[in-house]
C-alpha cells in the first residue's frame, strides 16, 4: 500500500492508502467524487467508542473516463477495542437485501461500518 492522500475531518486526520497500480489521477477523482465525500462525512457521526484509523482503496471501477463507478476499499475500524468488519463496496446510495428463511424475513441488527451506525 502507498499513501494516496489524507482526510481532515472533525474526528481527526485519517490517512488514505491505495494499491500501487491505481493511477494517481483516478485517486484524485475518487477523493473528489460525491459518493466518497458523503461516505467520509459519516465519520463525524461515529458511535461512542468507534474509531477509524485508515482507509485502504483496493480498486476503482470507472464509468467512462470521468465518472467514478465503484470503489472497493477497507476502513480499518474498531469499536471499544474490537476490530469491526471493514470491507466496503462503495457505489452510492445503499440498497436493502432481505433474506428469506422458511418464508419469513430475517432481520439482524448490526453495526454497519459503511454508514457508521447500528441499524436493523
Amino acid at each position: 500500500m502507498i499513501k494516496a492522500f489524507e482526510l481532515t475531518l472533525k474526528v481527526g486526520i485519517i490517512p488514505v492508502f491505495s494499491l500501487p497500480h491505481i493511477d494517481q489521477g483516478i485517486l484524485a477523482q475518487v477523493e473528489a467524487c460525491k459518493k466518497f465525500q458523503d461516505y467520509v462525512q459519516t465519520f463525524d457521526r461515529l458511535e461512542e467508542g468507534a474509531t477509524v484509523s485508515k482507509i485502504e482503496i483496493l480498486g476503482v471501477e470507472m464509468f467512462g473516463k470521468e465518472k467514478v463507478g465503484f470503489v472497493n476499499m477497507r476502513a480499518v475500524t474498531e469499536k471499544d477495542g474490537y476490530k469491526l468488519p471493514n470491507y466496503i463496496f462503495l457505489r452510492g446510495p445503499a440498497v436493502a437485501v432481505l433474506m428469506l428463511v422458511n418464508q419469513k424475513i430475517l432481520l439482524v441488527e448490526q453495526y454497519r461500518v459503511p454508514i457508521q451506525a447500528t441499524i436493523l
